[in-house]
């Protein structure tokens, strides 16, 4: 493709994630409506409402665009020890994740424990369907697809990758999930461009999630067998929020962990790379841009050959010194 085409193609890019944008801010301003009306959406169609957002326009984008899946959404398989150091990588990352989330708490309220009293109302299956897998479907295959791979065309891998994370980040247009949101969407992003695949974000974000709701269904059980209220886990997450306190004394419990977790998921993800012959190209995309030899070479020969036509005035003229000087003496 030429230039023109790519710059057309990361334009269109972030029009399709402003597009996205205006339709989260209808659809909370209809849920907004219909509340003062007295009218409450269910968690799970509204669940469903919000991912069918992220997902029909990429998919319209697609198809108005005649764009090539194989290329843009790279559903390319992966070798099983691949498989397995991502869920390696997933679980040495997920403390550094929980720090995160925990200290974004000073800041701003916990909104998956806000959501936790009517995540807990609803089937295990039919949440761990919606959240465990439509979810990161239909946000992988945007963001790390659609949206990332239209902004690669720009040429600046390193930038798509962070422009990719950051829109997947405000996208959940809140603070507290776009904290945590924004680091994965750029471990998502170099694990996707280490592999040559979608997979691999898609399997971290899948086991993220489905961790997460299986642990708040686990967490509440025990509550209710130690005769708490079926609400008990969402009270004692509500209180967590009323507390700085108790909020810089968790993150500071998970500040230790979340370093070491740090620091192993990177050598983990040095040994996917490894692994699948990609460790340069990741390496080069941390590296400052320098001349090449051949870029080099292709501006000494300007100077030089000033340096050689000088030289060479230079030279005629001593010569025609020297003659005058000899003429003069033998006369």
């Amino acid at each position: 493709m030429n230039k023109a085409s790519d710059l057309s193609s990361v334009k269109k890019t972030n029009a399709l994630f402003l597009g996205f944008i205006l339709l989260f801010m209808a659809m909370e301003l209809v849920i907004g409506v219909l509340a003062v009306m007295d009218v409450n959406i269910a968690i799970v169609p509204a669940l469903f409402i919000s991912q069918s957002i992220i997902l029909v326009p990429s998919l319209v984008f697609v198809v108005i665009e005649c764009i090539e899946l194989k290329e843009w959404v790279p559903f390319k398989r992966i070798k099983w020890s691949t498989f397995w150091l991502t869920i390696l990588f997933t679980m040495c990352l997920s403390p550094f994740i929980s720090f995160i989330n925990v200290l974004s708490q000073l800041f701003t309220t916990n909104i998956v424990a806000e959501l936790s009293g009517e995540f807990l109302s609803v089937s295990p299956l039919v949440l761990m369907f919606v959240i465990g897998f439509f979810g990161p479907f239909c946000e992988e295959f945007t963001f790390r697809g659609i949206i990332y791979h239209g902004l690669s065309k720009s040429g600046r891998t390193l930038a798509a990758i962070l422009v990719s994370a950051l829109f997947f980040g405000l996208m959940h247009m809140n603070l507290n999930q776009f904290s945590y949101a924004f680091i994965l969407g750029l471990a998502f992003g170099l694990i996707n461009e280490a592999t040559g695949s979608i997979f691999p974000s898609l399997i971290m974000h899948i086991l993220i999630n489905s961790v997460n709701v299986g642990m708040q269904y686990i967490a509440d059980y025990g509550m209710t067998l130690s005769g708490e209220s079926p609400e008990g886990l969402a009270g004692a997450l509500s209180e967590l929020d009323a507390g700085t306190d108790d909020i810089l004394m968790i993150a500071g419990a998970l500040l230790i962990p979340a370093l070491i977790g740090l620091a192993l998921s990177i050598v983990v993800f040095i040994a996917i790379c490894r692994k699948e012959g990609s460790l340069d190209r990741i390496r080069s995309l941390f590296k400052q841009k320098k001349p090449s030899p051949s870029e080099e070479g292709s501006a000494s020969p300007h100077v030089s050959e000033q340096e050689t036509s000088s030289g060479a005035v230079a030279e005629a003229v001593s010569r025609d010194n020297t003659v005058t000087s000899s003429g003069a003496g033998s006369e």
